[in-house]
C-alpha cells in the first residue's frame, strides 16, 4: 500500500474543497470585506485576529502567526500528518484514494493528539468494527429484537437508530473477545482501548453485555467509546460508559459534536444537554444541532471546543431540581468564558427533554423549545427564588441583592426595565426603589462581545529595499509571465535577493513553476517545506498588494541592484564606525577602501 500522495488527487482535493467550508467546521467566522475572521483556534484570544482567504486558499493569524493552506489547518487542528489530513479531506469530498493509507507512527508513546500510535491507531479500528458488530445485531439478527422493539416503544425510528449507528451487546462474555482474537487484535491493547475487561482468573471478556450500545465519537468522527444502557428487567447499574482510556477522556468529549458541527454553523448555535439520549430523541424532533457531555458536568474543555464553532448556546437541562443546579452551574461557567451569548430553557413537571417528547410529543417539544428560551437573569430569579423564602425580609433582601448584581451587567435600558418590573413582580418591592438600588451600584464589567474586527497587523517599518523585494516576490506568486521575465533578468544579471527570507521563497519557486505549475498560493505552498518560509509567504500574502498597473520589469531589476548597493554601503558605513570603536586601523583601512569602491559602483548607476 502506498502513502504518497498523488500530486494529480492533491489538485482535485483543493478543487473540491473551499478553505472557508474547512474552517468553518472549527471557527465561527464572519465576512469582512474580501476575507472572513474569527478567533484563533491556535491560542486563547479575545479579539479575533484570525483570517481566512477565499480568494487565496489560505488562513492566516496575526496573532500566533500561524498560516496555511487546508491541509496545513487539518493538520494543526487535528495534530494529525499531511497524508491523515489529505485522507480525510478526500474522504469528505468523495474522491477516492485508492491503496493509500495513513502513515504510522513508528513509537510506543501514549496516545497523543499529535502522536498517534500503532495501539492507539488498532483501539480506533476495533471501535469501528466492534460498533458495526453491534449495529448488525440489533437491527439484524434475533438477539436484537427485543433491545430494537424497546427503542421503538421509546419513539426511536430506524433512521435515528440508523444515523446514530445505535446497536446492542448480547447476553456473551466472549462475542467481541472471540471477534476481536480472530482480526488478530493484541487482548492487551483491548483491554486498555475498555473494549474488553479482565476477569479475576486473567482471561480477557467482553466488557458490555445485555446492553443497547450508544457509540461515543471524537471530533473526527471516529468511535472511542460506548455508552451502554441495560434492557428492562435486567439487574445492573442502567448505564455504563467506557472507562476513560488513551482515546476516551470525558472532560474532552462531547456527544454528537463531530456530527453537528456543519449544522451549528448553519444554525449559529448549539444546544447542550444533560444526557445523549436527550440529543437523539431532540435530533428525532427537529432539535439538530445538540450535544451532551459524557457522565459529567460542563467544563472548560468543552467550552473551548463550543467556543470554535459558535457564541451562541441553549442550554436544555432536566426540569427537575439536580437538573437546574447544573443549568445553574453550566451558565455561571459560559458567562465566565466571555462573549457567549447563553438562553436557557427550564422543561415544566421535573421532565428532561427525552420524557417531555415521549410524554407530550415531538411538536409540543419544538414548540417549547422555540418558545421558551430565556435569558440569564429570568433564569436566575426563577432559580434562586427555589431556595429563598420570599416572606422573610433578610432573605429577601439577599435575593435582591443577587438579581440586581445581573442586571446591572446589562447594557440595554430597555431588557434592564424588563427585568426589574420581573423582580417588582417577585418581590412586590416599589420599581423606584429597585432602580434606586441599581442606580447606587457601580458599573459592573460588561461580559466581551464577540465582535469580529481581525487584530492589524503589527506595523513594520520596512526600508525601501525590503518593500522593493517584498513586492518583487509577490510578482512573482501572483503572476507566471512576471516570473518568467524576471528570472531571466536574475540570470543575466546575476541578481539575488538581499534577504534570506526572500530568496528561500525565490529558491521555492523556481522548482515549482519549472514543473509546470500554476501561480497558485495555496498550491505552491504544499511544495515548501519550511515551516517558517510558509508562515512568512502565507503572512505576506494576507497583506493589500500594491498597485501594479505600469509595472517595469527592467525598473525593478535597475532599482533592486541599486538598493542593494545602498544598503551594502550602509553596512560599510556601520562596519567602519565598529572598527574605529574599536581601536582596529588595520581594519579601518580595508573597509575605508571598501567604502570607495561602492561609492564609485553607485555613482555609475
Amino acid at each position: 500500500m502506498s502513502n504518497r500522495i498523488p500530486e494529480e488527487l492533491l489538485t482535485r482535493i483543493q478543487q473540491e474543497n473551499d478553505i472557508v467550508d474547512v474552517v468553518s467546521d472549527y471557527v465561527q467566522l464572519k465576512k469582512q470585506g474580501r476575507n472572513y475572521s474569527g478567533l484563533c483556534p491556535f491560542h486563547n484570544e479575545k479579539t479575533p485576529s484570525f483570517s481566512v482567504s477565499p480568494e487565496k486558499q489560505i488562513f492566516h493569524c496575526f496573532g500566533c502567526g500561524k498560516g496555511g493552506n487546508m491541509f496545513t489547518f487539518i493538520m494543526e487542528s487535528e495534530g494529525i500528518t499531511f497524508q491523515e489530513a489529505a485522507i480525510r479531506l478526500a474522504e469528505q469530498s468523495h474522491l477516492p484514494i485508492g491503496d493509500l493509507k495513513v502513515a504510522q507512527s513508528p513509537t510506543n508513546e501514549p496516545y497523543d493528539a499529535n502522536n498517534q500510535t500503532d495501539d492507539t491507531h488498532a483501539m480506533i479500528e476495533a471501535h469501528a468494527l466492534v460498533s458495526q458488530l453491534y449495529h448488525y445485531i440489533l437491527t439484524s439478527t434475533e438477539e436484537g429484537t427485543e433491545a430494537l422493539n424497546y427503542l421503538h416503544d421509546r419513539g426511536l425510528n430506524d433512521e435515528v437508530i440508523r444515523q446514530f449507528n445505535i446497536g446492542f451487546a448480547p447476553k456473551s462474555w466472549e462475542l467481541v473477545t472471540a471477534f476481536l482474537e480472530k482480526r488478530d487484535f493484541d487482548q492487551h491493547v483491548m483491554i486498555d482501548a475498555g473494549l474488553l475487561a479482565r476477569r479475576d482468573d486473567g482471561n480477557a471478556v467482553d466488557r458490555f453485555r445485555e446492553r443497547i450500545m450508544f457509540p461515543i465519537t471524537n471530533d473526527r468522527g471516529q468511535t472511542i467509546a460506548f455508552s451502554g444502557r441495560l434492557l428492562p428487567g435486567v439487574e445492573g447499574p442502567k448505564y455504563l460508559n467506557s472507562p476513560e482510556t488513551a482515546l476516551f477522556n470525558k472532560r474532552e468529549t462531547l456527544f454528537n459534536f463531530a456530527n453537528v458541527r456543519k449544522e451549528i454553523r448553519q444554525t449559529k448555535a448549539v444546544t447542550v444537554f444533560e444526557g445523549f439520549m436527550d440529543v437523539i430523541a431532540a435530533s428525532q424532533a427537529g432539535i439538530t444541532n445538540g450535544v451532551a457531555s459524557m457522565g459529567t458536568a460542563l467544563t472548560p474543555e468543552h467550552i473551548s471546543k463550543l467556543k470554535r464553532v459558535t457564541n451562541r448556546v441553549i442550554v436544555c437541562y432536566d426540569g427537575d431540581s439536580a437538573g437546574l443546579n447544573a443549568t445553574y452551574k453550566a451558565v455561571q461557567l459560559l458567562q465566565e468564558a466571555r462573549g457567549m451569548q447563553v438562553k436557557i430553557i427550564s422543561l415544566p413537571e421535573k421532565l428532561d427533554p427525552d420524557e417531555y417528547i415521549q410524554t407530550k410529543g415531538v411538536v409540543a417539544f419544538k414548540d417549547f423549545y422555540e418558545q421558551q428560551q430565556i435569558e440569564w437573569p429570568l433564569f436566575l430569579m426563577r432559580y434562586l427564588s427555589l431556595a429563598t423564602d420570599l416572606s422573610q425580609a433578610d432573605e429577601v433582601a439577599h435575593y435582591v441583592e443577587q438579581v440586581l448584581t445581573e442586571i446591572n451587567r446589562i447594557e440595554n435600558p430597555i431588557e434592564k426595565e424588563v427585568y426589574l418590573a420581573e423582580l417588582n413582580q417577585r418581590t412586590q418591592i416599589d420599581k423606584a426603589v429597585l432602580r434606586q438600588q441599581l442606580a447606587q451600584r457601580q458599573p459592573q464589567p460588561q461580559y466581551e462581545e464577540f465582535a469580529f474586527q481581525p487584530q492589524e497587523q503589527r506595523l513594520v517599518k520596512r526600508t525601501a529595499l525590503d518593500k522593493l523585494e517584498r513586492f518583487i516576490i509577490r510578482m512573482m506568486l501572483k503572476d507566471t509571465h512576471f516570473f518568467d521575465q524576471a528570472q531571466q533578468k536574475f540570470e543575466q544579471q546575476s541578481l539575488v535577493f538581499y534577504h534570506d527570507d526572500y530568496q528561500a521563497m525565490y529558491t521555492y519557486l523556481l522548482p515549482y513553476y519549472l514543473e509546470g505549475h500554476p501561480a497558485d498560493v495555496s498550491q505552491f505552498l504544499l511544495n515548501v517545506k519550511d515551516e517558517r518560509v510558509k508562515d512568512l509567504i502565507v503572512a505576506m500574502e494576507m497583506e493589500e498588494m500594491p498597485d501594479a498597473e505600469e509595472l517595469d520589469i527592467d525598473e525593478c531589476c535597475s532599482q533592486l541592484t541599486k538598493l542593494q548597493q545602498v544598503q551594502d554601503f550602509k553596512r560599510l558605513k556601520q562596519a567602519q564606525i565598529d572598527a574605529i570603536n574599536a581601536n582596529d586601523s588595520e581594519q579601518v583601512r580595508t573597509i575605508s577602501l571598501a567604502i570607495i569602491a561602492k561609492k564609485r559602483a553607485l555613482d555609475r548607476l
